[in-house]
């Protein structure tokens, strides 16, 4: 989880320079974290 947390933070920061697709790629990595969230055991 820390990995997917550090690799979130260079995303976004790669993406301020693109705005457009910066709540795209939030939204997705959101959603990914929500669903590895629930199929933890």
């Amino acid at each position: 989880m820390k990995a997917l947390c550090q690799e979130y933070r260079n995303g976004a920061r790669r993406n301020e320079q693109r705005n457009g697709e910066n709540d795209t790629y939030r939204f997705s990595v959101a959603t990914m974290v929500r669903e590895t969230m629930h199929s933890s055991p």
